[in-house]
C-alpha cells in the first residue's frame, strides 16, 4: 500500500516471539517502568509470589532494580549550601529579614532532605506567587511539593516491598 508519493508501507507485522532474555523495559523510560510495576503490585495485592505467572514475575524481577535505583535517585537530598544561597537571594530581592541563625539552620536542614528538583520547583513557585510581606517558611515550600514528594516516597516503599516479595535483595540508600 502506498500513500501519496511515499515509499510502499508494509502492513504485515512481525509475529516472531519476543526473546525471553530481552526485556522490553530496556527501551522503556524508568518513569513508565515504575508506573507499570505499581499497577502490577496493585493487581498482585494479597497474591503469594508463587501464584504470579512466571513470565510476569521474571519481568518484574528484571525491572525492579532499575525502577528502585531510579526512584532512589529521584529522592536524593539537595544541597544545603544551594538552599542557603537561594534563601539569601529571596530575602535580598524582597527586602525581607532572614530568621535567626538557629531557625535558618533548621529550615535548611529540613529543605535539604528534599530532592533538588522539588526544592527548585517550590522555590520558583514561591518566587512568582508568594505575596506576603514575610520570609516564606518551610511549610510554604512544602505545600508546593508535598504531594509529589510523598508520591515518590510511597513508590519507593511499595516497589521495595514488591522486590522483597519476589525474593530480590535491593540496596536501600538513605
Amino acid at each position: 500500500m502506498t500513500f501519496g508519493k511515499s515509499k510502499p508501507v508494509s502492513l504485515t507485522t512481525d509475529h516472531r516471539p519476543m526473546s525471553p532474555v530481552l526485556s522490553t523495559s530496556e527501551l522503556e523510560p524508568p518513569k513508565m517502568i515504575v508506573s507499570r510495576l505499581m499497577s502490577c503490585n496493585a493487581s498482585w495485592h494479597g497474591v503469594p509470589a508463587t501464584f504470579i505467572p512466571d513470565s510476569e514475575r521474571e519481568r518484574a524481577r528484571c525491572d525492579l532494580p532499575k525502577a528502585i535505583s531510579w526512584l532512589q535517585k529521584q529522592l536524593t537530598p539537595g544541597d544545603p549550601q544551594a538552599i542557603l544561597t537561594a534563601l539569601h537571594l529571596m530575602a535580598e530581592r524582597r527586602g525581607l529579614a532572614l530568621p535567626n541563625a538557629q531557625a535558618l539552620e533548621i529550615d535548611i536542614e529540613i529543605m535539604a532532605e528534599w530532592p533538588s528538583d522539588l526544592f527548585r520547583q517550590a522555590y520558583k513557585t514561591i518566587w512568582t506567587r508568594f505575596a506576603y510581606r514575610r520570609m516564606p517558611e518551610v511549610a510554604d515550600f512544602y505545600q508546593v511539593i508535598g504531594e509529589e514528594l510523598q508520591d515518590r516516597q510511597k513508590q519507593l516503599s511499595t516497589l521495595s516491598c514488591l522486590a522483597r516479595k519476589l525474593g530480590l535483595r535491593v540496596a536501600h540508600e538513605g
